[in-house]
């Protein structure tokens, strides 16, 4: 869980660190950068600021990872997520 109980994110076997949003149960972002399954995750409580998160991610690939990400932007990606799959919008790629 994010430190103020908005978040969680976890990582698994397809390579990827997901980051869902339980209060809207949806994924809000699907973070790429690992080639191994992603082993451990961890939220940096002191890189938290107005709305802005940092979190780390360990994969079997050796790799630590850092994110950084706003609220603003993450739920600008969730919106566009949810229209593609109403048929509403067109797909469109974010990277990370």
């Amino acid at each position: 869980w994010s430190h103020d109980g908005e978040y969680i994110a976890t990582g698994g076997e397809d390579d990827l660190v997901t980051v869902w949003c339980p209060g809207e149960a949806s994924i809000i972002a699907r973070l790429e950068g690992h080639s191994s399954w992603v082993s451990a995750v961890a939220w940096d409580e002191a890189a938290f600021s107005s709305g802005r998160y940092r979190l780390g991610s360990v994969g079997q690939d050796a790799k630590l990872a850092l994110w950084d990400f706003a609220v603003d932007s993450l739920h600008l990606r969730s919106q566009r997520v949810s229209k593609t799959r109403s048929g509403q919008g067109t797909k469109s790629s974010t990277t990370s």
